[in-house]
């Protein structure tokens, strides 16, 4: 009953009411039956009788046998006194108000629609009736609209928000968003469908868990029970039928004036009657819209529910159930013949059933078909159906062809489509689009081969080298073999120098540099935005970020999803960073849904990070954990190595944060194994090391970490990071030089929330009660609400009056209110070791973890004696004897 609960309020509330009539109607596996049941049992609760019957085929010929067990012993179905029925079963209510639940009236007996009727008008019964047609005119709804007023409601599947709840309910876990709002689409919001769906996806193996997320891999339509489910609901068709359904499965959404040179129109007519069909005046938008549908076995619940890769907006939901006044009552035939009506097959699963369960041979025949008929046709300039269709027939089409189709399938987002017919051309174009389809995909390996083999383009080469197959030095290498020059080779070298330790430091690339328009070639076109508004962030600029994605200075790429979801992630860290982190939730939360909708996995999988990364921020990491899970269950070998590991960093991040500490070192550990030696995003790793340690309550070596890495990153021109390991630092160890560094740092960045972080850090430093209680407004006042909550818990453990305490205490709940997980452990305190040096403490967090006096040394580069004198003086500050009660004394987590 998931999303139905206020409709079986309202309708027990209306049976409550004497002579009250009313049809329930949906298509099948909707939930009708159900629902009536819940209905029923609400009135029954409520202390009516209620009486129960059910039409089908096989009793609607039998007078009174659906009704038999209305009656009380010595009354039955063989007394055809009407009249006496009714009395009978009035006395049978005994005096109570009477409801009778009928499923599939329109299939009732004549005599017990007559009954029905008349306990509805003479007796005040009311009655709830199930059944396919709103307008049905047989069985009970016939007997009763000739006496009463039945109201009529019908029941639409569910909406998207209701289906993904149900579809967590039913897995009992999170599902990852691209998967659910293909199996949303697929099934049209029908339950009966997704429970065959799941079903299948189990049985196969497609539907699996990953990192406790489900998702959906694999095809969707080769599946008996699929294909059982669908025959049942489309039921026998004609043979002219059935070659209807096959053109519009093969073809996805098609000009109406296309088919109907294929179709007779009264077969069209027939098919939207049966709810098989629908007809859209109007195409939105024609480009997406027309991407031909997917041969069966090489889609995935992924894709988009008709057509792969529909374009910029994906496909439009589908309505599964037809109202009375929509294409269905209407005539298909007559509205297709607009030049720009589409006629499409109402769910998408049957176009999946279809498709598999066509031969090879009739499924050329109905692609040659579909080619001659859109050239006969003639209408909208389309390069990729014709030469597709042709292409599946098992024709010649030539190279030239095959390779324009290509580029504007890979333009339109569908790089799936792109490969295929790029693979099928020859020459040094079709080397070139289908390299770059392949590295869109993330299919690093078989790009390598193709472009090796071939003497494929050596930017586009080297970037697949560095970024899929993780060997920068083979990039570097590729790229000083070519000594070319232009857009294309500046993409490639500030790739390799933005995410490496290599000859060409980051702090020397000047981004005005990166082209950010287009016609600079596919490469140039999808790669510099990101590269450009990760450059400019990470150098202190955030705010011109901003200021350029506002004014349109950079914009999305549009055909290489890995791109796109990086320059969306830049935007959102950028709106962070500048300090307008409502905005950024904003923006994360619109291109999440639209990265959904474009079913694109690793554009998904990095909005859902960054969207997650933002939640963090305002202090509220149980809602951004969801979010980062998805993105980290979404990770694969196609995923590029910097996107896996700032989203490994973030993921470990905040679960260190709501008390995960030990899985989130685990996790760093493992992507810290598989980075290459020399790359740059190492950093980022040690950056998520050093939260995940001032989660587990070890601040001297998270403070050490934070100290080291912000003086790293300053040297290498890196001031957005600096500033954030800098205030990091100052909040775990603050001290005069600490917050002289951050000074610097925010002021040689253009944000002004880095200015707020310095004050944050100097208050902290001088333990200024005013000044952090003032830094704690605005940072609450913006969104923070989490490093809000830390300025004013430490100006509260340093207020010396009871009502300032007290005063402090009470802004501390209402930001707590706000704050959803766990409180940093490393707030402000008289106890925790306070009275330790930054050395010593870090000295006691290694040695209480189990390592030894020479161990502890060799990581601290000092010596053994050092190590021992600092123990030995911590031991007389914390009042212990021995290193077994330092995880007690400093209140570190158990190992």
């Amino acid at each position: 009953m998931t999303g139905r609960s206020g409709q079986v309020a309202e309708l027990a509330g209306l049976l409550g009411q004497s002579s009250a009539a009313v049809l329930v109607s949906g298509e099948a596996g909707v939930g009708k039956t159900r629902l009536a049941e819940a209905v029923l049992e609400q009135c029954s609760a409520g202390d009516m009788v209620v009486l129960t019957a059910g039409g089908s085929a096989t009793t609607r010929d039998v007078p009174f046998l659906a009704t038999a067990d209305w009656f009380p012993g010595g009354a039955g179905p063989g007394c055809d006194a009407l009249p006496a029925l009714t009395d009978a079963v009035r006395t049978r209510a005994g005096g109570r108000h009477l409801v009778l639940g009928v499923d599939d009236a329109d299939h009732l007996d004549t005599a017990s629609s007559a009954l029905v009727a008349a306990l509805v008008e003479d007796a005040g019964a009311s009655v709830l009736l199930t059944a396919r047609d709103p307008v049905a005119d047989t069985g009970a709804p016939a007997a009763l609209r000739r006496s009463v007023a039945l109201k009529t409601v019908h029941l639409a599947a569910l909406p998207e928000p209701d289906f993904v709840m149900l579809l967590q309910h039913v897995l009992d876990g999170p599902v990852d968003g691209l998967s659910a709002a293909a199996l949303w689409r697929m099934t049209g919001g029908n339950p009966l469908f997704l429970r065959h769906l799941l079903g299948a996806g189990t049985e196969s193996g497609a539907l699996h868990r990953v990192h406790g997320v489900w998702g959906w891999r694999g095809p969707v339509g080769e599946h008996a029970q699929l294909r059982d489910l669908v025959a049942r609901a489309v039921g026998v068709l004609a043979a002219v039928q059935v070659r209807a359904l096959e053109y519009l499965a093969h073809a996805g959404p098609v000009e109406g004036r296309v088919l109907q040179s294929l179709v007779d129109p009264p077969v069209l007519d027939a098919l939207a009657e049966r709810g098989l069909i629908t007809c859209t005046p109007e195409a939105a938008s024609p480009a997406a819209a027309l991407i031909p549908a997917q041969p069966s076995g090489t889609g995935t619940a992924t894709a988009a529910a008709e057509t792969p890769g529909a374009g910029p907006t994906g496909p439009a939901p589908v309505s599964p159930s037809p109202s009375p006044s929509g294409p269905a009552s209407a005539s298909v035939s007559e509205a297709s013949a607009s030049a720009s009506a589409l006629v499409r097959l109402k769910h998408p699963l049957y176009g999946e059933v279809v498709r598999a369960g066509t031969g090879p041979l009739r499924a050329r025949r109905v692609h040659r078909d579909l080619a001659e008929a859109l050239e006969r046709c003639g209408g909208r300039v389309d390069p990729i159906r014709p030469v597709l269709w042709r292409q599946r027939a098992g024709e010649h089409v030539p190279s030239a062809a095959l390779v324009e189709a290509a580029s504007a399938a890979l333009d339109r987002g569908d790089a799936a489509l792109a490969e295929r017919l790029a693979s099928a051309a020859q020459g040094p174009d079709a080397v070139r689009v289908h390299g770059q389809a392949l590295v869109a995909q993330g299919l690093a390996a078989r790009a390598e081969d193709l472009l090796a083999s071939h003497d494929g383009p050596p930017a586009l080469r080297a970037l697949n080298l560095f970024w899929g197959l993780r060997q920068p030095g083979r990039a570097r290498a590729v790229l000083g073999e070519a000594h070319a020059g232009g857009p294309e080779y500046d993409v490639a070298t500030t790739a390799l120098a933005l995410f490496t330790h290599g000859a060409s430091p980051a702090h020397r690339i000047v981004p005005s540099a990166l082209h950010t328009g287009t016609g600079g070639g596919w490469l140039v076109d999808n790669a510099s935005a990101p590269l450009r508004a990760y450059t400019l962030t990470f150098r202190g600029r955030p705010a011109q970020v901003v200021s350029e994605f506002e004014r349109g200075a950079i914009r999305l790429p549009g055909a290489w999803g890995s791109m796109r979801g990086a320059t969306i992630a830049c935007q959102v860290y950028a709106l962070v960073m500048a300090g307008r982190l409502d905005r950024a939730l904003t923006v994360a939360e619109r291109h999440y849904r639209q990265a959904v909708e474009r079913g694109d996995r690793a554009e998904v999988a990095l909005v859902a990070f960054i969207h997650g990364v933002a939640y963090c921020w305002a202090g509220r990491p149980a809602q951004g954990l969801p979010l980062l899970r998805e993105a980290y269950a979404m990770v694969n070998d196609q995923t590029i190595f910097p996107v896996e590991t700032y989203i490994v960093t973030e993921y470990a991040s905040c679960a260190a944060a709501l008390g995960r500490t030990d899985f989130a070192a685990e996790v760093l550990s493992r992507a810290m194994r598989n980075l290459p030696p020399d790359s740059s995003v190492r950093e980022h790793l040690m950056k998520g090391e050093a939260r995940v340690e001032a989660a587990a309550g070890r601040f001297g070596l998270a403070a050490d970490l934070a100290d080291r890495l912000a003086d790293r990153y300053l040297a290498g021109g890196r001031l957005t990071t600096a500033a954030e390991s800098s205030y990091l630092c100052c909040r775990l160890r603050p001290s005069q030089s600490a917050a002289r560094r951050l000074t610097a740092a925010a002021a040689s960045c253009d944000s002004p929330l880095f200015a707020l972080f310095a004050r944050h850090g100097r208050a902290l430093a001088a333990r200024d009660v005013g000044e952090l209680t003032a830094v704690g407004d605005e940072l609450g006042r913006l969104g923070y609400a989490g490093l809000a909550l830390e300025a004013v818990v430490a100006a509260s453990a340093w207020a010396k009056s009871r009502e300032r305490r007290a005063e402090l205490a009470r802004h501390t709940e209402e930001l707590s209110s706000r704050c959803t997980g766990r409180i940093p452990p490393w707030l402000p305190d008289a106890g925790r070791g306070g009275t330790l040096t930054g050395r010593e403490r870090e000295v006691c967090e290694l040695a209480a973890s189990g390592m030894s006096n020479q161990a502890v040394a060799d990581r601290l580069h000092i010596s053994v004696r050092t190590v021992a004198n600092l123990l030995q003086r911590s031991y007389e500050k914390l009042s212990i004897g021995r290193r077994t009660d330092l995880p007690t004394a400093l209140e570190l987590p158990p190992l």
